[in-house]
């Protein structure tokens, strides 16, 4: 066991580089996706799992790069980005992402259409304006359908841009 102890903290030596230069290249755009799971691990001396958390930090086009912290805290936040880092997370709707943000200048916060999908497709579940969630839900839809356009043609920044501009640009603001 020693022997395999030895030779896993070997590897994570070497590879410590890679990822140190996987993790920089996260923040040069001023964009990044961030998420976290909960996870249930070992807890030595507990002999029981215990919660933790890997967070996955992601800017499309690049690397993905997962944390683990046992816990999922805004504290957590600040050991995965640079205090040096200004521009946006698109992230979900929880808590330490909101507190993250007012304690860093220059960070704001994006969320995404599947989250936002969710509370309209609960609602329309739920009875409550059902004609309006069902719109919503459609031309989320017809957003999804821009996108998909997009992975079909494996367009590059420009056109999805530009067509970003001419096609989703009315459906958001119909929403």
């Amino acid at each position: 066991r020693q022997t395999m102890a030895n030779g896993v903290a070997l590897i994570a030596e070497w590879l410590k580089p890679v990822v140190e230069e996987m993790k920089a290249g996260q923040f040069t755009s001023g964009y990044l996706q961030i998420d976290e799971t909960p996870i249930k691990y070992l807890a030595p001396g507990k002999g029981k799992t215990a919660q933790g958390y890997l967070w996955t930090s992601h800017r499309p086009g690049g690397d993905k790069v997962y944390h683990w912290h046992a816990g999922r805290g805004h504290e957590c936040l600040e050991n995965i980005i640079p205090h040096d880092f200004r521009g946006t997370l698109q992230c979900d709707a929880y808590g330490a992402y909101r507190t993250y943000a007012r304690k860093h200048e220059g960070i704001g916060l994006a969320g995404c259409w599947a989250h936002a999908r969710r509370k309209f497709h609960e609602s329309f579940l739920q009875g409550e304006s059902k004609v309006k969630a069902a719109l919503i839900l459609r031309l989320i839809g017809h957003l999804y359908e821009v996108e998909r356009e997009l992975r079909r043609v494996r367009a590059g920044p420009r056109l999805r841009e530009a067509f970003r501009q001419s096609r989703s640009r009315p459906i958001l603001n119909r929403i």
